[in-house]
């Protein structure tokens, strides 16, 4: 079972995670491939507090479910000097991502989001049937890094990067035959739409599997980070994972701790609850350290105390492991260049390569939009660079005054006193950019502009127009899909299936997108249709609901209804009750319509047979209401395009419709 099966551990891994190390002790040794979960074995923690228990199901383990231990000292809780929670953060971790879902979206700012018609909403709902949860009922979500994690990606980095690491799997198309000297353009047509197969070269895994790349290898289960999840109310540990989204998880024990084991090997994780609101997913040599923690002096854990708890996304590195990396791309940058590299540029890997520690936070409930702090080795270092970035601020708010006028003048959706809103939250923040130096601290700040819950309502006529285009082209994807299907059923049954039938002309009652069904994934479902039924039969007429994503579109409301359809009538890509075949194309595939999408209002059940009646008289009917861009449609070739102004096309329109007219239509109309 490979990880990204696992629909709740998506939610786990949000986020980008950089992964750091700080400590010369060696790394905990991870589980034994052949050995169990229960004989785990980490360093020895003494002195562990009892805090109140919490239980757990294990119903495959004889044992009593053991009590949970949760630390109380006053180094590893929030306090008023450290509002953050750090918690089970232990001195084996070396950077953190940290952030706090509920808070952000109860914010103003995500409330205008919305308001201005992102669709963040939609969002939420797809990520809850992926995973289970609602981000809404998350108050902290911690992804933390230990040294295995981070010396896996020193191993990946430099191979990156050329420095080793070993060739990425090779793959070898799948042999294509040439066309025959005598086959006929159109024939031809079709070869060239072929989808090229992809299969991998003998041993191509393996060998990355031995650079801990793809499935468990010699190496063991890949490192994987921690992950610590804090609810806004307590759950029922015992029912927490019922009705999610996730395969079976197994009972067991680590060092006397009750935990859910993933049965995947290329895991070594197990998930515990600390308590009634906190889940844990980390590895089982990791667990009982974490369960008796009293706070650490690591260089993560130190600089985690001077992070203000106010900010919606903090990220902190210690950036010690990473030198080498670093070190490698510097000689790679400066690999033919004569003298070295830019000076600029030797700077910058100067100041990296003596940092100890990166944090970077950014909230929009929090004073600072964005702030990047960093602490180096040596305090002269941090000045130089300080003064660097001083010039590099000048230069760019003398660039930035320059642009203004252009940015006035340019062509937007926004209105003239949108652009002048706009450019005051720009100048705010532009102003508002400081750069400062204190020892061998570094910070960077952007401030939060006092407008910034405004600007989603003064961008709404560009948010809009994003939106817009961002749905064209899932529609054009999806016409996209439609003419492949239609080509790879062409080749199994040699022609295309009728208006209301199969391509024989036999199974009839059905439309067209119902035969479609098993070249769309959609085997499943196909195989629920009664095929010797009508479309509205009361078994058929009970799938109507069920109808796939790649036939829908926003603009049509009314479940179960379709605007892609065809043209069907003498002459049409779709004539008679038999499907045809490429050789009835003589007008050539590139110049005739599959499909096209209609008006909304026009739109038709999906299991219903027949489509657009080719009548040259009513033939705009079906385009009454068009789109921003006018309409979608797909040519038998498989490529799909948009056409706007029919009214005024409608010669060319008839021209593209026919298949057998003898007419040559133009590429672009």
């Amino acid at each position: 079972m490979r990880f990204a099966s696992l629909k709740l551990l998506s939610l786990f891994f949000a986020g980008v995670f950089l992964v750091g190390c700080s400590s010369d002790e060696p790394a905990p040794s991870s589980t034994p491939e052949n050995a169990s979960v229960e004989s785990a074995a980490p360093e020895e923690i003494t002195e562990a507090p009892a805090p109140p228990s919490i239980e757990i199901d294990t119903t495959t383990s004889p044992e009593t479910p053991t009590t949970v231990e949760t630390p109380t000292t006053a180094e590893s809780v929030a306090t008023a000097e450290n509002p953050l929670d750090l918690s089970y953060i232990t001195d084996d971790f070396t950077s953190a991502l940290i952030l706090h879902p509920s808070r952000m979206l109860a914010s103003p700012f995500v409330t205008s989001l919305k308001e201005a018609g992102v669709p963040i909403s939609q969002g939420l709902d797809e990520m809850i049937a992926e995973s289970g949860i609602d981000p809404n009922t998350i108050a902290q979500l911690i992804v933390l890094g230990d040294k295995d994690s981070t010396q896996a990606a020193s191993m990946m980095g430099p191979g990156f990067f050329g420095f080793g690491g070993g060739p990425p799997p090779e793959f070898v198309p799948e042999a294509k035959p040439e066309a025959a000297p005598d086959q006929s353009a159109v024939e031809r047509d079709h070869r060239e739409l072929q989808p090229v197969n992809f299969q991998p070269a003998a041993g191509a895994f393996e060998a990355e599997d031995a650079q801990g790349g793809h499935g468990p290898g010699p190496m063991g289960p890949r490192p994987i980070p921690t992950v610590i999840i804090r609810l806004t109310e307590s759950v029922d540990p015992k029912s927490f994972f019922d009705e999610k989204p996730i395969p079976p998880l197994e009972d067991a024990e680590v060092d006397g701790l009750a935990v859910k084991k993933i049965p995947d090997p290329n895991l070594d994780g197990v998930i515990h609850f600390a308590d009634d609101k906190t889940v844990i997913f980390t590895k089982p040599t990791l667990l009982k350290k974490m369960m008796a923690a009293k706070g650490g002096n690591s260089p993560l854990v130190t600089e985690l105390q001077q992070v203000e708890a106010s900010n919606d996304i903090i990220l902190v590195i210690d950036m010690s492991p990473l030198r080498d990396l670093i070190a490698g791309l510097g000689a790679f940058m400066a690999m033919g260049q004569e003298g070295g590299p830019d000076p600029n540029l030797a700077l910058g890997l100067k100041v990296v390569s003596e940092l100890k520690t990166l944090t970077i936070t950014a909230g929009i409930t929090s004073d600072s939009l964005l702030s990047i702090s960093l602490v180096g080795e040596s305090a002269e270092t941090m000045t130089e660079a300080n003064q660097k970035l001083d010039e590099l601020a000048q230069m760019g708010r003398g660039l930035y005054q320059m642009q203004k006028p252009g940015l006035m003048q340019a062509e937007s959706p926004l209105a003239e006193s949108d652009k002048q809103s706009l450019l005051a939250v720009a100048d705010e923040v532009v102003a508002g950019i400081t750069n400062k130096v204190e020892g061998t601290r570094l910070t960077v700040s952007v401030p939060k502009p006092e407008k910034l819950n405004d600007l989603p309502d003064i961008l709404k006529p560009m948010i809009g127009q994003a939106q817009n285009a961002q749905v064209r082209m899932q529609k054009k994807n999806n016409l996209k899909m439609i003419g492949l299907a239609f080509h790879n059923y062409h080749d199994v049954n040699n022609g295309f299936p009728g208006a209301g039938s199969d391509f024989s002309g036999e199974k009839q009652g059905l439309s067209w997108r119902v035969h479609l069904l098993p070249f769309l994934d959609q085997q499943a479902l196909y195989s629920q249709f009664h095929l010797d039924e009508s479309w509205d039969s009361e078994h058929n007429a009970s799938l109507i609901a069920q109808m796939p994503d790649v036939f829908k579109s926003p603009e049509v409301t009314e479940e179960g209804k379709t605007a892609f359809q065809l043209f069907v009538g003498k002459g049409a890509a779709f004539e008679g009750d038999k499907g045809l075949a490429f050789r009835d194309f003589t007008d050539g595939t590139s110049n005739t319509i599959l499909t096209m999408e209609t008006s909304p209002e026009k739109a038709e059940y999906w299991t219903k047979p027949g489509g657009i009646p080719f009548d040259e008289e009513k033939l705009l009917d079906y385009f009454q209401t068009p789109y921003d861009y006018g309409f979608l449609y797909g040519r038998v070739d498989g490529s799909v395009q948009t056409v706007q102004d029919l009214d005024k096309k409608l010669e060319t329109f008839k021209i593209m419709i026919t298949r057998n007219g003898g007419e040559v239509a133009p590429r672009q109309w």
